[in-house]
């Protein structure tokens, strides 16, 4: 049974979100409005009073940024997403909930990431694929937020936009996405398409990431397509993938048991090299990436979409 809380003070679409369990309050950050203008507004909604206020904007327009609340020092993470010209973003924002106030100075990520699923597990923030402008990445790094650095980790098995990120123990989930396809030099209205819309093809896949020897596995296959959708872990054991692009919107909650040891997939031997993407804050400077170990995508595979038009903004 859902119950109607407060409504957020505008309507906006593809903002993330945060509990910050110091202040006992949601953090809603960025996203879009209905004109598809990008926004840098922090709301955030207190618990004990069902009441929302208005924070300290963002120090720029995002939506689809990585965010994750640190419990050890009681911050928010806001890391990488689309800026206000539809282009991945690289930055890392520390935002304090109880100063209300933003750090700028935290080390970028070395590639611009938007649309990552995201998980935290002790002071390691992981982001996982993103948007890529050309059909999705296999991009994975950790931030270790004491450290204040990033580091480059084995590859995503296939490219993946908007997927579930969740943490369980010793391991992280990415669960669903999509798979954004718009050319590299796309007008602002395609890429507008592309990032916001549904994608052509949606993910019933589940990979499963060992932190301890850095490598991925097949999870069990969700039982319908989930893009552009949201997911947890709950305690230690399950994870919840709700709602998201299927054939269509679809309002699907699942769960799948977390514990027991994944079954590795035959792997394959993949090269991936970042291209560095315009930023808000600058072009950063790719590298090539180490060859990775990746695993084929389970089956089954996805179902494609109906070609067509790209959806209008």
């Amino acid at each position: 049974m859902w119950t109607t809380l407060a409504s957020l003070p505008q309507a906006l679409f593809d903002a993330r979100a945060a509990y910050a369990a110091n202040v006992n309050k949601i953090y809603v950050f960025g996203g879009l409005d209905a004109g598809s203008n990008v926004l840098n507004t922090t709301y955030i909604y207190d618990i004990a009073t069902d009441s929302w206020t208005t924070g300290t904007a963002m120090p720029a327009a995002r939506f689809f940024p990585a965010v994750a609340y640190y419990g050890a020092n009681g911050k928010i993470y806001v890391i990488g997403g689309v800026d206000g010209s539809f282009l991945e973003a690289n930055q890392t924002w520390e935002y304090d909930p109880v100063a209300d106030t933003w750090d700028t100075s935290r080390t970028s990520i070395p590639v611009a990431m938007g649309g990552s699923a995201t998980s935290i597990v002790d002071q390691n923030i992981y982001v996982a694929g993103s948007y890529g402008a050309t059909g999705g990445t296999t991009f994975h790094y950790h931030y270790d937020i004491l450290a204040d650095s990033w580091m480059q980790m084995a590859d995503v098995p296939a490219p993946v936009y908007e997927a579930a990120g969740a943490a369980v123990g010793s391991h992280t989930y990415v669960v669903g996405g999509g798979n954004p396809a718009v050319g590299a030099w796309a007008t602002k209205q395609a890429r507008v398409a592309a990032v916001v819309k549904a994608p052509a093809v949606p993910y019933n896949t589940t990979y499963i990431y060992d932190i301890s020897s850095n490598t991925w596995a097949s999870g069990p296959n969700t039982n319908v397509a989930h893009a552009f959708t949201g997911g947890t872990a709950i305690g230690n054991l399950l994870i919840v993938v709700a709602g998201g692009e299927d054939d269509g919107n679809t309002n699907t909650v699942e769960t799948a048991l977390a514990e027991g040891t994944p079954t590795p997939t035959p792997t394959a031997t993949a090269t991936a090299t970042p291209t560095a993407t315009a930023t808000a804050s600058g072009t950063p400077t790719a590298t090539a990436t180490p060859t990775a170990t990746a695993a084929p995508r389970s089956t089954p595979t996805p179902r494609p979409r109906p070609t067509g038009p790209p959806p209008r903004p």
